[in-house]
């Protein structure tokens, strides 16, 4: 029998604040200073609906890039907030 193994999130139990937390690191540890940490309003478990594109952007400009070495690869998964539209896509009507 398969111990341990999760089916996914489960809604929290407990009434104790949550938190989210965002960092970076590499084989040799976490980039020094390029950790954010905020509380979480909605206590659903899932941290997604507490990460958007403005906010990940301005961790990554302003805490993440001045942090790390030159000619760094930076590997993202596809998350929504990594990514915006800078322009709406027009729509032609016929």
């Amino acid at each position: 029998m398969l111990e341990g193994l999760s089916t996914g999130l489960k809604r929290p139990t407990g009434r104790a604040p949550r938190f989210v937390i965002l960092s970076a690191g590499n084989d040799q540890g976490f980039v020094e200073n390029a950790r954010l940490v905020y509380p979480a309003k909605k206590n659903t478990g899932d941290y997604h609906d507490e990460m958007d594109s403005r906010r990940f952007e301005e961790w990554f400009k302003s805490q993440l890039l001045p942090n790390i070495k030159e000619d760094p690869v930076v590997v993202m998964d596809s998350a929504s907030y990594h990514s915006r539209k800078r322009e709406k896509i027009p729509i032609s009507s016929s």
